[in-house]
């Protein structure tokens, strides 16, 4: 009689929310969360119940998503003061540090902070020798296997990220920094869809031990907090062996710890400096592979784009040198092309 008074009791407050599938008792909508391409069955729900916004209940955790730009702009930025708080993870896998995941704080605008100075518009510039040096790496990596491009792509993207990051060299194949780095991206990839792991649902359950029948996620946690510490903890150490050693390149990192406030505890500022260049791998890593890929596809579904692209380019650069940041201007079609392969696939449905 208490569940079902309780049950009654909450139900009676849903004309407060949004619209959306009405769920069971106790368990809310858990049986009906997406396990993949949820961003369709968001904008299904949207339809089904005629509205920008629905609303889900998985375990009392409240869930609310906006499925139209002008709802989402409506709450996260005229409204941001109410609405901009980060979700809380309750998966033990070690990624507190990373500041996408923090709740406003000191500690979140420390690492905001540090991640907006270092990737201004004006800052920029001083990583394009990186972003050069990269390309052509991929370029020679596609002529001499063409068919394995994809792999081509992610390797040398991740390359760019640690050596923007860190002013780090990586090796040809089976790089330690890219292999954790790309396991820890995967691992946050899963933790983060909802009703991937209870935990995040039910808080109660991070004491559960790990032998106890359902704590699968405690094992696996185990695992996940290993490839998330190396992405951490092994590209920091390795830039501060060589700073010491005077070898250092210029990267995010090395100027941050370059530039630390002598009046403010030394151990606190590695460790923002630290997070926040650890997050940058994961900003930048998939993103930019994902838009690559997109631009090959754009490629082959429209070779009278391509033919028109490469044109321009031949018209601009001749038969004897590549492409410079400075030939942009000069390339307002291939400019074009990129802002419409942006807009044509975007990179990462749920915002």
């Amino acid at each position: 009689l208490l569940l079902v008074a309780l049950y009654v009791g909450l139900s009676s407050k849903r004309s407060k929310h949004p619209p959306g599938p009405r769920g069971l008792p106790l368990i809310g909508n858990l049986l009906d969360m997406p396990t993949n391409d949820e961003w369709l069955q968001y904008r299904k729900w949207s339809e089904e119940f005629k509205s920008d916004i629905i609303y889900l209940n998985v375990f009392g955790t409240h869930i609310v998503v906006t499925n139209t730009l002008e709802s989402t702009l409506d709450l996260l930025e005229r409204r941001s003061s109410k609405y901009s708080g980060r979700c809380v993870f309750q998966h033990p896998m070690g990624m507190e540090w990373g500041f996408v995941l923090m709740p406003y704080g000191d500690e979140w605008r420390a690492h905001r902070r540090l991640a907006v100075k270092g990737f201004d518009a004006h800052v920029i510039p001083k990583y394009d020798l990186a972003f050069t040096r990269n390309a052509h790496g991929l370029l020679r990596r596609l002529l001499e296997s063409p068919e394995a491009w994809h792999e081509h792509v992610h390797h040398q993207v991740g390359a760019m990220t640690i050596e923007v990051s860190y002013g780090l060299d990586v090796l040809p194949k089976n790089d330690p920094f890219l292999e954790s780095a790309a396991k820890t991206s995967a691992t946050f990839a899963m933790a983060i869809k909802p009703g991937a792991f209870l935990v995040n649902m039910m808080p109660i359950l991070t004491y559960v031990p790990s032998w106890f029948p359902g704590a699968g996620f405690q094992r696996k946690a185990k695992e996940f907090r290993r490839h998330v510490d190396e992405t951490l903890e092994a590209p920091f150490k390795a830039l501060k062996d060589e700073i010491a050693n005077g070898a250092a390149k210029p990267s995010f990192a090395q100027r941050c710890l370059q530039d630390m406030d002598p009046k403010i505890d030394t151990a606190y500022q590695e460790r923002v400096i630290k997070g926040t260049s650890a997050v940058m791998y994961g900003a930048g890593a998939d993103t930019s592979t994902s838009f690559l890929a997109t631009f090959v596809l754009a490629m082959l579904q429209y070779p009278s784009v391509q033919r028109r692209a490469q044109a321009e380019l031949d018209s601009v650069l001749g038969p004897d040198r590549l492409p410079t940041f400075g030939d942009m201007p000069a390339l307002p079609y291939l400019s074009a092309v990129m802002k419409e392969c942006h807009r044509w696939e975007v990179v990462l449905p749920l915002a």
